[in-house]
């Protein structure tokens, strides 16, 4: 909600469902964004599907924490270290393995030291690449969706590797 605000006018936040009520991980609704009626989802600690995934420089991305993760794998959250190197959260990473579309810089210091100039920035990079989305046809939009979550990362089929070998 931190930048919704500032980037959007005229937000209404849609509420639950029938059965579950808000999900306090995940916001959204309608807004305009620039003039242009846009839906908004935003989102605090959920992965989610996009045409785009713009990342702040200092901030990180992925399904489960690291101590979560070194107690899935080593049953200890001492090896918490190990297990955030493994995940690549960093917005570095996540560019080079193609998760992340963009990294925004960030003021000195964070976002969270200049809302106002974060805002500004991430704006600039949402209006680029809105004028960029809205340029293709939506069937498109749905193939090129599936090639960038189908190309994410490095692959290794270790099945045809072993009959191979």
């Amino acid at each position: 909600m931190d930048h919704i605000d500032y980037l959007f006018t005229d937000f209404q936040e849609l509420h639950g469902d029938r059965d579950f009520g808000d999900d306090h991980a995940l916001i959204g609704g309608t807004a305009f964004f620039e003039g242009k009626p846009v839906m908004v989802v935003a989102q605090r600690g959920r992965i989610g599907v996009a045409d785009r995934i713009l990342i702040f420089e200092y901030a990180y991305y992925s399904v489960i924490t690291p101590e979560s993760c070194a107690a899935i794998l080593w049953r200890s959250k001492a090896y918490a270290a190990q297990a955030a190197e493994a995940l690549r959260l960093h917005a570095q990473e996540l560019l080079k393995y193609r998760v992340a579309d963009e990294i925004v810089d960030e003021p000195f210091g964070g976002a969270h030291n200049d809302p106002e100039i974060s805002a500004e920035r991430l704006k600039l990079a949402l209006s680029r690449h809105l004028k960029i989305l809205c340029s293709i046809p939506s069937s498109d939009l749905i193939v090129q969706r599936c090639q960038k979550y189908r190309s994410i990362g490095e692959f290794e089929d270790l099945a045809a590797q072993a009959v191979a070998g």
